[in-house]
């Protein structure tokens, strides 16, 4: 492993550490949480996609699970471009997530991040393919530049090795692991979230302490990646960005403007310390702004060599 990449998976256990710090210490809440079954069924039942009837079904696996089977994080190689997204969601099925899916795979994988890392990554692809958003992102930056080039369906299920990833979630727990996280999506963007830990709603944040933690390290992590560019996809990603980097330090290119009301948000490009930031709105809600404005966005970082 190289040390840059070691260096970024040594930054995630220090963020995952004052995570776990803040929960076992209550933080601003009177509750601690030590372990999966004290955090599920905190937030879990919050969310009318979990039942109770779920947590309960497998409670002795949850409690042996660390509080960190919630994390999510995905390979790093050295990207030139990094995409920032909001706290990740829990999936709906509790009780697959932990008994052979995601969270069965990132328990068993311990404290190997980087393993750890490659699991997430073949989850995310399903989420990747199944959003239409997420589509319209890259045929507006595959018209922008000549390093992605995914328009049509094959080469988008080939750059997202959709296939692979299927296989791999359909295998049994210890299957290895079968994508190539060295190219396609993975070999282009390095993939974060603002908040590491997994919370029943994606856009839900608990308190502002939690948001302390997120900013201090994503700040430490643009440090350690140096982006050429960085796409801020939605509010929760901006605002944790935003403190990260500071707004005094972004430099508007052409009409963009920081967003107020991110949910009238038409996206915008900023310059800062010789880096870019394309501040858009989440995938989910990318039809808001529509191919044409985000093809507009790409085409002013691509003039200036940021693509």
């Amino acid at each position: 492993m190289t040390s840059s990449k070691r260096a970024v998976y040594d930054h995630v256990s220090e963020s995952l550490d004052a995570y776990r710090e803040y929960f076992e210490a209550g933080g601003r809440r009177r509750d601690r949480l030590t372990n999966a079954y004290e955090y599920v069924r905190t937030f879990g039942p919050r969310d009318p996609d979990i039942s109770e009837a779920s947590i309960e079904q497998d409670a002795d696996l949850w409690k042996a699970a660390p509080l960190d089977v919630h994390s999510r994080m995905f390979p790093y190689n050295g990207q030139k471009y990094t995409i920032l997204l909001n706290n990740p969601g829990m999936v709906r099925r509790l009780s697959k997530f932990i008994n052979r899916g995601e969270g069965r795979r990132l328990h068993d994988a311990g404290d190997d991040l980087e393993r750890r890392s490659k699991i997430s990554a073949h989850y995310f692809s399903e989420y990747v393919d199944d959003h239409d958003g997420w589509k319209t992102f890259f045929d507006a930056l595959s018209e922008a530049t000549s390093t992605v080039d995914v328009r049509s369906r094959e080469e988008w299920r080939d750059y997202i090795q959709a296939e692979a990833a299927e296989r791999y979630r359909e295998a049994e727990p210890d299957a290895p692991l079968r994508m190539n996280t060295s190219q396609g999506l993975y070999g282009d963007f390095y993939v974060t979230n603002a908040h590491k830990f997994s919370t029943p709603r994606s856009s839900h944040i608990w308190d502002s302490a939690l948001q302390t933690v997120a900013s201090e390290y994503v700040t430490q992590e643009l440090e350690l990646v140096q982006p050429q560019t960085t796409f801020v996809m939605g509010g929760v990603a901006w605002q944790v960005f935003s403190d990260a980097v500071g707004p005094e330090r972004l430099t508007p290119i052409g009409d963009s403007t920081l967003p107020d009301n991110f949910n009238q948000y038409r996206g915008g490009v900023f310059e800062y310390d010789g880096q870019y930031a394309v501040v858009i709105r989440h995938p989910g809600m990318m039809n808001k702004i529509g191919q044409s404005r985000l093809r507009d966005l790409f085409d002013r970082v691509a003039e200036r060599n940021g693509l």
